[in-house]
């Protein structure tokens, strides 16, 4: 079910640029769920996988999580982008830390640090920039309009954000 959310991008410090290098983008959703309990308040803390292609061609992979009935209500993102063929290595990718919430009828992201972000320790996706070095990337719009449409595609993460709307 779609809600009325609309994808407002949100961060204080960014002048986005246009995201015209991306073509027709399709998540793919990975299998299954993991969960962890959420250290501030024990509610249950599921993780989600997804993949992201431009025109058929892997653009990026990305770890979704969130807090059932968190007071917060945020959904965490990692989104990793750079080389993907076979023999590539996480050297080869960088990835971006996105924080995810719902301000009225809008879904709003900022730049996460890695210390900050419950994915910032993991490397596959190539290591997480630093909120600095996020903002100045040459790929930060592409990777925000990654955002949107996993924020609007992936059903589970949809569904977590529409949880916190009220």
């Amino acid at each position: 079910m779609r809600s009325h959310l609309n994808v407002k991008t949100f961060d204080i410090n960014l002048v986005l640029r246009s995201a015209g290098n991306l073509g027709q983008i399709t998540i793919e959703l990975g299998d299954g769920t993991t969960y962890a309990t959420c250290e501030c308040c024990g509610a249950k803390a599921p993780s989600v996988v997804g993949f992201v292609t431009s025109d058929g061609d892997a653009f990026a992979a990305y770890y979704a999580g969130w807090t059932e009935g968190h007071p917060k209500g945020r959904v965490t993102l990692i989104i990793g982008v750079g080389d993907w063929d076979d023999d590539a290595m996480p050297e080869d990718r960088r990835s971006f830390g996105l924080g995810c919430w719902v301000e009225g009828d809008e879904i709003r992201f900022e730049v996460e640090e890695p210390a900050s972000s419950r994915y910032g320790k993991i490397t596959f996706l190539g290591a997480m920039l630093s909120r600095s070095a996020a903002l100045t990337d040459p790929e930060i719009s592409e990777v925000f309009h990654v955002a949107e449409h996993i924020a609007q595609d992936d059903p589970r993460v949809r569904a977590a954000l529409e949880a916190t709307a009220g």
